[in-house]
């Protein structure tokens, strides 16, 4: 969370554009840290919530 906080500060602050926060987190290594150990629970929950707005969408 500290790592997402910094960055959200930052922006607010105008030291970073919004369109930076991305490029501005993946350039820190305790965040690319987390990604990993979390990816392939990240990506089952994408899946998990495409899946849930498709079925919304078809009913």
């Amino acid at each position: 969370m500290r790592v997402y906080f910094k960055a959200e500060w930052k922006r607010a602050n105008g030291e970073i554009k919004d369109s930076k926060v991305q490029a501005y987190l993946e350039k820190d290594k305790l965040y690319r840290d987390i990604m990993e150990i979390y990816r392939d629970g990240l990506a089952s929950h994408k899946e998990n919530i495409e899946v849930f707005y498709k079925n919304l969408r078809d009913n």
